[in-house]
């Protein structure tokens, strides 16, 4: 796992930066879309890891999720200094990690124990956490609809880019 999350990840996060360097002289956006993009693709993947129960093809499953787990963080911090002053700029990613970190390791395992806890009889004892983890997943659609919009939103500090469309 560590070999798959480690080599993964860098080469993933290295590839991924180049490939969005490059897409976002065009336009800004795809700074945080094509991350966003990447996350959506692998999303059945890293649900197809949780429910298997070879361990073996759990971890075939996870090489692309991993590889790409990293990238949006960069890009997050990439949009958020483009826009500060350099004497805010470590406050401010300080307060990014705090509160990911709040979040992450806080409210992620306290909704998957939950859901777990309240699927009860409804699913064997030893799959409950799998498909909590899966249902978990379905939250991350928000982010995924938020670095959408961003995208938008940090394209508009390209003059020459139209604006966002409106969605109802």
């Amino acid at each position: 796992m560590a070999l798959v999350i480690g080599i993964g990840g860098a080469l993933g996060t290295v590839l991924g930066g180049r490939l969005v360097t490059r897409m976002a002289r065009r336009n800004k956006g795809w700074t945080l879309w094509l991350p966003m993009g990447l996350l959506l693709v692998t999303k059945p993947f890293l649900i197809g890891a949780l429910l298997v129960e070879s361990s073996t093809l759990c971890l075939m499953l996870l090489v692309l999720p991993m590889s790409v787990a990293g990238l949006h963080l960069a890009m997050a911090f990439i949009v958020m200094h483009d826009g500060l002053e350099p004497r805010t700029k470590t406050m401010v990613s300080a307060f990014l990690l705090l509160s990911m970190n709040l979040v992450g390791y806080t409210l992620g395992p306290l909704i998957v124990g939950g859901a777990s806890w309240a699927m009860g009889d409804l699913v064997p004892g030893e799959e409950r956490l799998g498909y909590a983890m899966v249902m978990l997943q379905a939250l991350s659609v928000i982010g995924l609809f938020a670095y959408w919009r961003a995208g938008y939103a940090y394209r508009a500090f390209d003059a020459s880019a139209p604006s966002a469309p409106s969605v109802a």
